[in-house]
């Protein structure tokens, strides 16, 4: 889980969006942060305008980790967390393809019954990333199901599993081909042709 090892930045959005803090850097976890933090989520409200996802999103793929952390291995994941559609979902979709570093995984919760499940489903994959949809009546588990989802992301996965198999049935050829993006602890794919 997070320690003081860990940096952190929340981004609200609507029709503009804003950082926690004046800068747009990360800021390291400790309790003084949490609780700055935990203040100013607890002051959110669906008062923004619009869900416009576009420009949050570039500048959280964007932010670089604090000097220290450059090349030491380090994953960055961004937690996007919507109650609406966006209008510019393919726009987002192709972002996150285009410009998404290799050690940036991107997590989408799409909360309440008028999220669009599509969008957060193909956000989550072309950032590698886990998708949760929790309907109006299962907000309470939104807690619950990010840390889940940090604790499933942080430890080791299988990516882009690729696998051929090839047989005879009543003497016929036979082949299958599976792939998965990410498989993590606990976690299984079944394939059926």
């Amino acid at each position: 889980m997070p320690s003081e090892s860990t940096y952190f930045q929340v981004i609200s959005f609507g029709s503009e969006f804003e950082y926690l803090t004046d800068e747009n850097c990360p800021l390291v976890y400790n309790q003084e942060n949490l609780e700055k933090a935990t203040e100013r989520i607890n002051d959110f409200s669906a008062d923004m305008g619009g869900t416009e996802l576009l420009n949050p999103l570039k500048a959280a793929i964007a932010m670089d980790p604090p000097a220290s952390f450059t090349g030491k291995g380090y994953k960055k994941m961004i937690f996007m967390l919507t109650d609406g559609e966006t209008e510019n979902a393919n726009e987002c979709i192709e972002e996150v393809k285009s410009n998404r570093k290799e050690d940036t995984l991107i997590h989408s919760f799409g909360i309440g019954n008028d999220c669009d499940a599509e969008f957060c489903q193909s956000l989550a994959d072309a950032g590698n990333g886990v998708c949760e949809i929790l309907k109006t009546d299962q907000v309470g588990l939104l807690r619950a199901k990010v840390v889940e989802t940090l604790s499933k992301t942080l430890q080791p996965s299988l990516k882009e599993v690729n696998s051929n198999f090839s047989c005879t049935i009543g003497g016929k050829p036979v082949t299958s081909e599976l792939s998965a993006k990410n498989l993590y602890a606990k976690e299984h794919e079944i394939y059926r042709n």
